[in-house]
């Protein structure tokens, strides 16, 4: 029955992600867009929603404030996570684009505590989206969204997205072994971070002990953050 399990989850795992550019224009694809940019490149682009949200020409593009300082930032601790089918409740635009049948996709979600710089003592909430039709080997691409949020209520908005890879399995336990290498950025938060933006890496590890024949399987791993802030 073990090695049965194992096998079925290491067949969930090796169907899982492939190179973020893949996963993008799977996105734009089921929406009937498969060229990201047209024929006129990223400044056109930038020109054209511009230009959309605030109803000027296309050819005008408004002026850049200058930003503050760049802070380094980073966030870390042990984490509480749950492999499971379908997509994420938190990122209904990403589950319902790519996750229909929800056998389309796995998740895997991100909770605990984490003591970051800037925020203090923190909580984690964070879901990634595992597209099962994208694979490189072992690992899978994804994209998730998540908050960080201080004990004074004080909230970091962050999204995400890379890979999601099976490490090691072993039948002691049985023991199965995920790790992710994720790039994040930051997405502005409310209070003082209401205008913040950044960058940088982010990783995790997920170990599942004893999984059970049917999801979602609980794991554990710890989560570890590296970037920067700059307040806009």
């Amino acid at each position: 029955m073990e090695t049965r399990n194992l096998t079925v989850l290491r067949k969930t795992v090796v169907t899982i992600v492939a190179a973020l550019g893949l996963f993008m224009y799977a996105v734009n694809a089921k929406a009937g867009n498969t060229d990201l940019m047209g024929t006129g490149g990223p400044l056109d682009e930038v020109s054209k929603l511009a230009a959309r949200a605030s109803g000027a020409p296309a050819s005008v593009v408004p002026a850049v404030t200058p930003s503050a300082p760049v802070t380094k930032f980073s966030a870390n601790g042990r984490v509480t996570e749950s492999l499971d089918v379908g997509g994420c409740a938190n990122n209904a635009t990403i589950t319902n684009s790519l996750c229909s049948p929800s056998t389309n996709c796995d998740a895997v979600t991100v909770t605990g505590p984490v003591t970051t710089t800037g925020l203090g003592k923190a909580n984690l909430d964070a879901c990634l989206i595992i597209i099962l039709s994208t694979s490189s080997g072992a690992c899978l691409n994804g994209l998730g969204i998540g908050t960080l949020t201080a004990a004074n209520g004080a909230l970091v908005s962050i999204s995400f997205g890379g890979d999601f890879c099976l490490a090691d399995e072993s039948l002691s336990g049985p023991t199965i072994y995920f790790n992710s290498n994720l790039s994040y950025v930051v997405e502005g938060g409310t209070g003082k971070f209401s205008t913040e933006t950044g960058n940088g890496n982010l990783t995790f590890s997920d170990i599942i002990v004893n999984p059970p024949m049917n999801p979602p399987d609980p794991g554990t791993g710890e989560v570890t953050m590296t970037g920067s802030l700059s307040k806009n």
